[in-house]
């Protein structure tokens, strides 16, 4: 492994560590799409969301400090969520190297890449609104097969 020695990097033995990364995820991260339904909006909200609950904020710190973001203390553990601007990164790095979640991380760089980036809200077409659907089924259905994920998506009505 490579060893990065520039000025300023906290990690300085985490410079190639992709499939560190990698492997780090198919443990432990939360890969999906969310989808929020709001009484004063017409149309539901789909976000893409990277999440890596772990007990040990070090390990946190390397996507931290790699991707931005933030970790958060949450009950008994730490969590990091990928901030929007570096998902694609994230996934584009680490995709060659995950295992578990290899069609969560593929499947969701094809969301994103359907996703007009369009800042404010806006109500979604009806066709939006199918094709969002259809990628937000196909999650649910893949992280089924990996562990529940109930905490992650929220309907209000």
């Amino acid at each position: 492994m490579a060893i990065n020695r520039q000025k300023g990097n906290m990690y300085p033995w985490v410079t190639h560590t992709y499939s560190w990364m990698a492997g780090f995820m198919d443990g432990e991260a939360w890969i999906g799409i969310a989808k929020q339904i709001r009484k004063e909006r017409p149309s539901p909200t789909y976000r893409c969301i990277v999440t890596i609950p772990n007990q040990q904020i070090e390990s946190l710190k390397i996507f931290e400090q790699k991707y931005g973001g933030r970790v958060r203390r949450e009950n008994d553990c730490y969590r990091w969520y990928c901030p929007n601007k570096s998902l694609k990164s994230l996934l584009e790095d680490t995709i060659p190297y995950l295992i578990l979640k290899k069609p969560q991380a593929k499947l969701m760089l094809r969301y994103v890449s359907t996703i007009k980036k369009d800042y404010g809200y806006k109500p979604l077409t009806s066709r939006a609104i199918t094709k969002r659907e259809e990628f937000y089924q196909k999650m649910k259905k893949l992280n089924r097969h990996t562990f529940r994920s109930e905490n992650h998506v929220t309907e209000q009505s």
